[in-house]
């Protein structure tokens, strides 16, 4: 997995949207993707909508985060791409970032 930080925003503001792509490298086709949130603070992290819930070798597909804090302080929270790729399943992608007081 990764791990992306989206700053430091003030609470009742939102970053500016962060695009991730999800690529199949692999020789097969991906199948079963869907997206999961969790984290301390998942909540604070927009829940992106995935269009494709397989993709071909070669094919991609883009989704979108923000983060809008809640709270002062650390905010963490965390994405998961569960799929039919033995290595990678799920797919983590830590979120990150810092709420300050408006």
């Amino acid at each position: 997995g990764v791990s992306v930080y989206f700053g430091s925003v003030a609470m009742g503001e939102s970053s500016a949207y962060k695009t991730f792509i999800r690529f199949n490298a692999a020789t097969a086709t991906l199948k079963s993707l869907s997206i999961t949130m969790n984290g301390a603070n998942g909540g604070n992290f927009s829940m992106p909508v995935l269009t494709k819930n397989s993709l071909a070798p070669g094919a991609r597909t883009t989704f979108k985060v923000r983060f809008s804090p809640n709270a002062p302080g650390s905010r963490n929270g965390a994405l998961h791409i569960p799929n039919s790729d033995a290595n990678e399943d799920p797919f983590d992608i830590l979120l990150k970032g810092t709420g300050t007081a408006p």
